[in-house]
């Protein structure tokens, strides 16, 4: 939504995305960092969902349910957010386009 009313924010987009890749640890393992940097690694959302699948197709285990159904919490607050702030500007598209 925000592209439509400013052009700009595309490019930040693709800036922040290919920042959140190399920060992610999808090349490395959280244990290849070290410990001041891997505290930090927890601050990264996409970082919970990596390692929930590495270690569900490399190890067979699952993540902790407490820790599962507070991401899961936060990304459905995230969702509705999202949804609410398109259904309020959505109508304003047509003047932008």
């Amino acid at each position: 939504a925000s592209h439509v009313f400013f052009d700009d924010t595309s490019h930040l987009a693709e800036v922040a995305l290919q920042a959140l890749y190399f920060l992610s640890p999808i090349l490395y393992l959280r244990t290849a960092l070290p410990e001041s940097l891997s505290k930090y690694l927890s601050l990264n959302p996409i970082a919970f969902p990596i390692e929930c699948f590495r270690g569900l197709f490399y190890s067979g285990t699952l993540p902790d349910l407490p820790t599962f159904f507070v991401y899961m919490a936060f990304s459905v607050l995230c969702l509705w957010t999202a949804v609410l702030t398109f259904k309020k500007v959505e109508n304003k598209f047509l003047y932008y386009v």
